[in-house]
């Protein structure tokens, strides 16, 4: 037998095994993502052999320390790519990670379009077996988790300005990587009175610049100077998202300095603009307030 699968056809089979699971399994996949262990309802087991590229930045170290501390036996290949899953007498092969992305676990994802092949045929599963046993693979220490750890921080971060990951996605999987993100909605435009007071106020060195804008009366939040805000018009009760802005300081009277220079924006893909007009549209008392990007998020989960 030999069935063709998509993601999330394939994360129904394998759910399904670790649901009846009878023997040992043997898994070979470079990526697993936040929440693996339970997705696929992994209980303290040392009959479970897994294989993962941690070193590669794509691989959620929280995981694989989590999947070590119930007693799998784990061991990291430096370059793998393969994807390939022995489940008591079937075996998996194709692109599908262990992730949101690979598995198409969730509908606001942009998940990516995967294609794996099902088979029970035993020359296969032989083979699979004898790919695993030739893996040059070599145990995790906590150091390697530690060092694992700031090269996944640093990718989600870097991933920010994909133009092909959305930022729902990404905080899926890592969510402090968008813990500096808002969204800042505002029904009214400053009065030039405002506008007048807040120029003169302004540093020195910041009066002549082109780029510095600012927003008026709002909830600060846990704002701090280096967080990125997405500018959202909601005039008419109808929620708009323009630009990204830097937060830089506060000056008297309720006002935020911004800037739209020396930073590096993130590129939001169709479906996060989706997800936080519709959270606007629901919340308008959200307006006047700092909505942090992970709070919309957790709410649309």
């Amino acid at each position: 037998m030999i069935k063709m699968l998509n993601g999330p056809q394939a994360l129904c089979e394998i759910k399904k095994c670790f649901t009846n699971r009878r023997g040992k399994f043997r898994i070979a996949v470079a990526y697993w993502g936040n929440g693996a262990e339970a997705l696929l309802k992994v209980v303290t087991d040392d009959s479970i052999e897994l294989y993962c590229d941690l070193e590669s930045g794509g691989c959620n170290p929280s995981t694989i320390k989590t999947l070590l501390q119930r007693g799998l036996y784990i061991r990291k290949v430096k370059n793998l790519h393969a994807k390939i899953y022995i489940l008591d007498d079937i075996v998996i092969i194709g692109s599908s990670n262990v992730s949101t992305n690979g598995l198409g676990i969730d509908l606001n994802s942009s998940h990516l379009i995967e294609a794996n092949i099902k088979s029970d045929d035993p020359s296969i599963i032989r083979a699979a077996h004898e790919f695993i046993n030739s893996l040059d693979g070599t145990i995790i220490r906590d150091t390697d988790i530690a060092d694992a750890m700031v090269l996944y921080k640093a990718r989600k971060r870097s991933m920010l300005v994909s133009k092909s990951i959305s930022l729902y996605d990404i905080w899926k999987d890592y969510p402090p990587a968008v813990a500096h993100l808002y969204v800042a909605p505002y029904d009214r435009q400053p009065t030039r009175k405002q506008l007048d007071y807040a120029r003169q106020s302004l540093p020195e060195n910041m009066k002549k610049s082109n780029a510095i804008d600012f927003y008026f009366e709002f909830a600060k939040n846990n704002l701090k100077p280096g967080d990125l805000i997405w500018d959202c018009e909601y005039f008419n009760k109808t929620p708009i998202l323009n630009d990204w802005w830097m937060y830089l300081d506060p000056i008297p009277n309720g006002i935020d300095i911004v800037t739209s220079k020396d930073f590096q924006k993130p590129r939001a893909q169709k479906a996060d603009k989706q997800i936080i007009i519709e959270y606007m549209r629901e919340n308008y008392k959200c307006i006047g307030r700092y909505c942090a990007i992970s709070e919309i998020f957790e709410a649309r989960r």
